[in-house]
């Protein structure tokens, strides 16, 4: 019986484009008081070794000559990203995957998704799921 199946959300299922760039470049333009461009951030991606988005956020603002307590960016960045109770930039995700592989996925008894939200995973139903990423 299969008790798990794990899937790399980010960018595979999940199309994240809208949501943890815009997290990057609205975090760096509050620490530096500028904007820094979509291209400019994919300039970095493109480079490899960036693939924590906060560990980028953190190499772009040193990269200016400013210094700011890790856990301060993780904490912007993560305001941005999920607003006040999901309401922020993760709204701007699309879900990839189609409905009927999650239902063959959960026929049978329910099985638990997990969808990273930085740190912390948040289990639920893929319907669960769905009605959040709308």
């Amino acid at each position: 019986m299969t008790e798990a199946i794990l899937l790399d959300l980010d960018g595979v299922l999940v199309d994240v484009s809208a949501s943890y760039r815009r997290a990057i470049k609205k975090t760096v333009g509050h620490f530096l008081g500028v904007e820094i461009s979509l291209s400019e951030i994919q300039e970095y991606k493109n480079r490899g070794g960036y693939n924590n988005d906060w560990n980028l956020t953190e190499v772009i603002i040193i990269s200016a000559g400013k210094r700011i307590e890790r856990e301060c960016t993780i904490q912007r960045f993560q305001a941005y990203y999920l607003g006040n109770d999901f309401d922020g930039l993760i709204t701007n995700e699309l879900w990839l995957l189609k409905r009927s592989v999650l239902n063959k996925a959960e026929s049978g008894e329910q099985k638990t998704l997990l969808k990273q939200y930085g740190a912390k995973y948040v289990p639920g139903s893929a319907d669960e799921i769905l009605e959040m990423l709308k």
